[in-house]
């Protein structure tokens, strides 16, 4: 295990994302991660906006690891997440996170970092923690938020119901990122 931030005690947490012209996004989420004690895994797609640029920029106080795959002209999700899979195998870590650049993954505790939060349910035994979901919203088709904090001025949501394994966002890594056995409950 290496620490992540000079801290012993702290798991060296990954958080991975799949991008395709993120730049109104990937700023804010960055930011963010960086607070987190975590090191970030980008998956480009030949992007055509500014956020390969964004990527470079923030790769120079950021630890990111960065690898960028053909775009098919479609989204082609089977593809990104085998790449992406068989890449963090490669990756050397206890935690992968999986993110979007338009998500913010916070702890239920007030406070505690995305890393903390990992190392105290590490420590409870368990090995997979899902997350709550709120999808933030316009208030109505003609209402944009390009160029705006979206963040900070979005009011309207709704709460994704949660559904039995629904999601796997956050795992450990125990026996390989593609190929990981549960052996313990879920948070």
């Amino acid at each position: 295990m290496r620490p992540v931030g000079g801290c012993p005690d702290m798991s060296r947490v990954v958080v991975a994302m799949h991008v395709r012209n993120e730049e109104i996004f990937l700023p804010r989420c960055l930011d963010y991660l960086a607070t987190q004690g975590v090191e970030v895994a980008i998956l480009g797609n030949e992007s055509t906006d500014r956020t390969p640029q964004i990527i470079r920029e923030y790769a120079l106080h950021l630890n990111i690891h960065h690898e960028e795959i053909p775009y098919k002209g479609f989204f082609d999700l089977t593809s990104i997440m085998d790449r992406l899979g068989t890449w963090l195998e490669d990756i050397d870590a206890d935690w992968f996170v999986l993110n979007s650049p338009d998500e913010i993954l916070q702890s239920d505790s007030p406070g505690e970092t995305i890393s903390e939060a990992l190392m105290r349910v590490d420590d409870a035994g368990f090995d997979v923690v899902n997350f709550f979901e709120y999808v933030f919203i316009p208030e109505n088709e003609t209402v944009s938020y390009g160029g705006r904090d979206h963040y900070r001025e979005m009011r309207h949501y709704y709460y994704v119901a949660p559904r039995p394994v629904r999601i796997d966002a956050g795992m450990e890594e125990t026996s390989g990122f593609a190929a990981r056995r549960r052996r313990a409950p879920h948070v």
